[in-house]
């Protein structure tokens, strides 16, 4: 192998980590997104719950 060879390779393999740390950080960020929606679905489910809950405790409204 050539000192070109070898300064190619390593810039190839240098390149490589950069992607490879970009492609990390964006799953990172993906996986943080996921668990933030997922939150918000939850909570979002239980208020729902708790509206239902109201809505059959006072029974039907004059609009009903």
């Amino acid at each position: 192998m050539s000192a070109t060879d070898g300064a190619e390779f390593a810039r190839l393999k240098a390149q490589l980590a950069i992607e490879r740390q970009a492609r990390e950080e964006e799953a990172r960020q993906a996986r943080e997104q996921i668990e933030s929606l997922t939150r918000a679905n939850d909570a979002l489910g239980k208020a729902i719950g708790l509206l239902q809950q109201l809505s059959v405790r006072q029974g039907p409204t004059n609009g009903e």
